[in-house]
């Protein structure tokens, strides 16, 4: 995919994590084995999260030459805490289910066998609650934690798009495909000419240094 194709795309995967996030019921994940990349961006949007003791989260995307596109940068640093969010997006380290608990991105890991009990439980107690409450209740939750929630996807799917036209984002997701070692090829990101127009090269600081080097 290019730019174009790509924001279609991540566009699509934003939809699915707003609607989830929109539905009026609670929302539980279910979560067992590798849940990487769109996976943990899906749970993320989910209410409850249930994972079992054989699950892995993370945002690799970071090792294709890309970045979360489905509202990870958006929601995984409301999840858990910020410096949290930094390290697992920039470095694109995989969390166990034990990790992801204890961070607040999981609110139950049990055994895989007890899995689909667990998350069925919780899904039938919350059932007893008043419908329109519990309603109103994720509403205002969702509202307090981010009420810019819109501008901020907007924000990093315009990012997450541009980023397929970068060199590294071909060479990353080839070297994926391959299973081989990933090794980026771009420049500096202050120097490339595929910088233009990002948001700190746009920046009133970063236009001065640049116009300084150019002249």
């Amino acid at each position: 995919m290019g730019p174009a194709e790509a924001r279609v795309h991540g566009g699509r995967g934003q939809a699915v994590t707003v609607a989830l996030e929109e539905l009026p019921q609670p929302v539980v994940a279910a979560v067992h084995g590798s849940c990487l990349g769109g996976g943990t961006e899906i749970a993320l949007a989910c209410d409850f999260v249930v994972a079992s003791d054989d699950a892995v989260f993370g945002q690799p995307e970071i090792k294709l030459g890309v970045m979360p596109g489905w509202g990870g940068t958006r929601r995984l640093p409301r999840r858990t805490a910020p410096g949290l969010a930094r390290r697992w997006i920039l470095l694109g380290t995989p969390i166990p289910a034990a990790e992801a608990l204890a961070a607040g991105l999981v609110d139950r890991v049990v055994p895989r066998a007890e899995l689909a009990a667990a998350a069925m439980g919780l899904a039938t107690e919350l059932a007893q609650k008043a419908p329109i409450a519990l309603a109103a209740a994720k509403y205002a939750i969702n509202h307090a934690i981010d009420p810019g929630r819109t501008e901020g996807l907007a924000y990093e799917l315009d990012l997450w798009a541009r980023l397929f036209g970068t060199t590294d984002q071909k060479s990353g997701m080839q070297a994926f495909l391959e299973k081989r070692t990933f090794v980026p090829v771009e420049g500096p990101a202050r120097s490339s000419d595929r910088a233009r127009g990002l948001p700190w090269e746009t920046a009133p600081s970063s236009r001065a240094k640049r116009n300084k080097r150019e002249a």
